[in-house]
């Protein structure tokens, strides 16, 4: 049911910002960790401020050594698919119980 879709779509959340990943720009860390955009500039932030020229992976705490959030590509596919699960849950919602 739409409940169950809901919050399958809401357990996709960032492991930085703790917010839902859907309908923000998400970024692929080269150990294939997905994050959202923001997430990855605020561990870029941190990092800026450290003595370590690096940041580590929230996920599987592998470290990277990544200058900018646009050296990291998008991960177009994951925001495809958030997409269309929001277009079904809507669709959903709309048709009523």
């Amino acid at each position: 049911d739409s409940t169950h879709l809901n919050s399958f779509i809401n357990s996709f959340g960032c492991e930085v910002t703790q917010m839902p990943l859907r309908g923000v720009p998400l970024r692929v860390l080269p150990c294939g960790d997905t994050l959202s955009e923001t997430g990855l500039q605020q561990l870029l932030s941190d990092a800026a401020r450290s003595s370590e020229p690096v940041i580590t992976c929230p996920v599987c705490m592998v470290a990277h050594a990544i200058k900018k959030s646009s050296a990291s590509p998008r991960n177009i596919c994951l925001e495809q698919i958030l997409l269309a699960l929001e277009h079904l849950l809507d669709g959903w919602l709309q048709s009523g119980p």
